[in-house]
């Protein structure tokens, strides 16, 4: 019976251990790829990151919108996307990509420039994730496919994935 409630103590308070792990966040100021697409990187102290870098592909943007990160994204239910994968240890980076409405191609190359823009100004992550919703979740999934050299793992989440046609 100990073991089981040893297990079930270590899920609970791993969560909280973790979130007090890395308790600040900081955002260098955003920048400008080649492609035109603007680029943000947020690390943890780094005297608490992991080594890892977690890539965020943003989902659909209407055409004609400014190009720009959305902000409006970056938030769930008012916590900060970078924050919170700050707080766990990893490195976040987000590209607006360089065009609006359905940007997949784009979505996948301006990630992918991102991660070398990261290691030329941070440092070469031990991993890279990639993760998006919706859009974004085509844009992991390809890129996942694509350039399994770049991403050690993806997370697509509701995206038009399958017999998509673009």
């Amino acid at each position: 019976m100990q073991k089981p409630l040893n297990l079930l103590f270590a899920c609970l308070v791993s969560p909280a251990l973790l979130l007090a792990v890395c308790p600040t966040s900081t955002c260098q100021p955003d920048g400008t790829q080649a492609s035109g697409a603007k680029y943000r990187i947020c690390m943890p102290d780094t005297s608490c990151w992991n080594g890892n870098l977690v890539v965020f592909a943003h989902g659909y943007v209407a055409p004609g919108q400014p190009i720009a990160i959305p902000e409006d994204q970056l938030t769930i239910n008012g916590v900060s996307l970078p924050g919170l994968i700050n707080q766990l240890g990893y490195g976040f980076a987000v590209s607006s990509y360089s065009t609006n409405g359905l940007a997949i191609l784009q979505g996948i190359q301006d990630s992918e420039d991102l991660v070398n823009i990261f290691s030329n100004t941070v440092g070469t992550p031990q991993r890279v994730y990639i993760a998006g919703p919706s859009e974004g979740g085509l844009v992991s999934a390809l890129s996942i496919e694509q350039a399994p050299n770049v991403y050690h793992a993806a997370l697509p989440a509701c995206g038009p994935i399958g017999d998509f046609q673009f």
